[in-house]
């Protein structure tokens, strides 16, 4: 039986109390989690309020409430539907909140950046739908909001402290200004980068004259760059390092297979950058193919590398693909694929 056909039942009626209560949205969460996976996927789209009239539950008339709601005494209309969504944040926490997750649908990847004495903080890179917002680190703003991360999709200014994952207020202070023009600049270029990113996959994964194993090479560099994220975050330097060059190799990879040029199977990103220049006329970064190299031999060796190097080497794969995503023969070479 299709899942989009299953309607909630709930033959109990509204609840008259809080254990009533409590039973009703443990059964509606298992509905909606069958329906509609992930926690956060259950709260789009009005699925909840759709899930209570479908069990003729008294749910109000419409699908505008306030959250304010969710105090009011009664488990009928307008405060159902209100605790219904507070008791998923209560339960559910930063699995709904959408954006604390390591991926979550509000962004499109993460990136990391120093602040304070060697302390790493996973910074969000909010999805956009209205072009580049003007980037600022506004203390004053975030002060003010109390530490509130959300950030409109469409905003035309975003605040880069508003993106840092629980950044404490008291850290404010004692940034310098040159800490915050570094990580003003970093987070402009990562929105650069991963929007980028975003659309050359999407024009590679579609081009049918590219072998189908070649079709996700960009896919895999930014997979790769969010497991270089996850374990510089995590304290593994050297598997941070590795992926960080396995992303850089893929990104000219790619870029490599849509011009149709070969490449030899080797890992040396110096080799890979060469083929680049001499077969499409792009030469890219130096200092970024330098920092991104790394053994395969010495991913698990810690010793060998440290937080810094890692930091650049991660933050050498967003300087690529803003790089890319400038140049004029990048920018010919996938116009050309996209009408393939």
């Amino acid at each position: 039986m299709s899942t989009e056909s299953m309607q909630f039942e709930w033959p109990e009626g509204n609840p008259s109390n809080e254990a009533e209560f409590d039973r009703l949205m443990w059964a509606l969460d298992k509905h909606l989690a069958e329906r509609r996976g992930q926690p956060l996927h259950r709260l789009m789209g009005f699925y909840i309020e759709d899930a209570l009239r479908e069990a003729r539950l008294d749910c109000g008339v419409t699908y505008a409430w306030r959250s304010e709601s969710a105090r009011e005494p009664g488990y009928a209309g307008e405060p159902l539907v209100a605790k219904a969504y507070r008791w998923y944040g209560q339960v559910y926490g930063v699995k709904v909140s959408g954006r604390n997750a390591v991926a979550d649908m509000w962004s499109s990847g993460f990136f990391p950046a120093m602040l304070g004495n060697e302390a790493v903080w996973k910074v969000r890179i909010p999805i956009r739908t209205m072009g580049w917002p003007h980037v600022v680190c506004d203390a004053e703003d975030f002060k003010g909001s109390e530490g509130d991360s959300y950030v409109s999709h469409d905003a035309e200014t975003v605040n880069v402290l508003r993106l840092v994952e629980n950044l404490p207020l008291k850290l404010i202070d004692y940034m310098s200004e040159a800490e915050q023009t570094d990580l003003t600049a970093v987070c402009a270029m990562a929105l650069c980068a991963m929007g980028w990113l975003h659309a050359a996959r999407k024009i590679l994964a579609a081009n049918k004259t590219v072998a189908k194993k070649d079709r996700e090479l960009l896919q895999h560099t930014r997979q790769d760059y969010v497991s270089s994220t996850v374990n510089l975050l995590a304290y593994n330097y050297a598997q941070s390092r590795w992926s960080s060059s396995q992303a850089i190799e893929k990104m000219i990879k790619g870029l490599l297979t849509l011009a149709g040029k070969k490449y030899p199977n080797v890992h040396d990103l110096s080799t890979l950058a060469g083929i680049m220049k001499k077969g499409i006329k792009v030469a890219p970064r130096e200092d970024c193919v330098e920092i991104g190299m790394w053994p395969a031999s010495a991913r698990y060796d810690d010793t060998r590398t440290t937080l810094d190097e890692c930091l650049q080497a991660n933050h050498a794969v967003l300087r690529l693909a803003e790089q890319f995503s400038k140049d004029d023969m990048v920018v010919e070479l996938l116009d050309g694929a996209r009408a393939k």
